[in-house]
């Protein structure tokens, strides 16, 4: 796309401005933006609210951000709350906080610590979660995937601030599938990979394997297969 020639747009403290096509976008303090955003690279710290959002090159948020419709990035850097009411997708995300997504989200990489939870699929190339609170989607399609509790950080008082009281540090899904995967504190129906690994605290009613499979004393698994690649 061609942005040479369009405008920036910078807002610092309380205000609002009009959808639209700019190059870089800068919004501190509380801010609206009435209507989609289409830029190269847009930065926010403090809360915000937009119509939808497209990054193409560069995200880059530090508090709460709210879309109300789509949001697209190259690289994302998301620190704080955000909730995409639409899909989410980026080439790379990096992630510390919680993340909420009514829509699929899809991750070419992605490392991120924190909760995150997907009302459709998940999917990505290399996806890397730490988890501090609950990693939630419909299902889990990746290469590679990594999944690991991270104890108690300096995460758990935001997300016990947005969850309800019941909530788990702990990912849930119906379908998990990548040619390796890497499981800890997972709940879900079936694991299909080449190599797997179900760690501490997994509950998986059935596992597929191609080669490898390690499963941790304390975790369960209620029925295993090795299939054909």
């Amino acid at each position: 796309m061609r942005v040479t020639n369009r405008p920036d747009l910078e807002i610092a403290g309380i205000g609002n401005a009009a959808g639209g096509e700019y190059y870089k976008v800068k919004m501190e303090g509380v801010c609206k933006i009435d209507g989609p955003i289409d830029c190269f690279e847009f930065e926010a710290s403090g809360m915000t609210t937009v119509g939808s959002l497209r990054a193409e090159q560069r995200l880059k948020v530090n508090g709460k951000l709210t879309s109300h419709g789509a949001l697209q990035a190259g690289n994302a850097e998301l620190e704080g709350q955000i909730t995409v009411n639409g899909p989410l997708r980026a080439d790379h995300m990096s992630m510390n906080g919680f993340v909420r997504v009514k829509g699929h989200c899809e991750l070419k990489q992605s490392k991120a610590r924190g909760a995150l939870i997907v009302d459709g699929w998940l999917t990505g190339e290399q996806i890397e979660m730490k988890l501090e609170g609950p990693l939630q989607a419909e299902g889990i399609k990746a290469q590679r995937l990594v999944v690991q509790h991270s104890g108690k950080g300096n995460l758990r008082k935001l997300i016990e601030s947005l969850l309800p009281h019941n909530w788990q540090a702990q990912a849930q899904a119906r379908t998990i599938e990548a040619d390796i995967v890497e499981l800890e504190e997972t709940v879900a129906q079936v694991v299909r990979g080449r190599t797997v690994i179900i760690g501490r605290g997994c509950d998986i009613d059935r596992v597929e394997y191609v080669s490898e499979l390690i499963v941790h004393p304390q975790a369960q698994v209620r029925s295993r297969q090795q299939i054909e690649g």
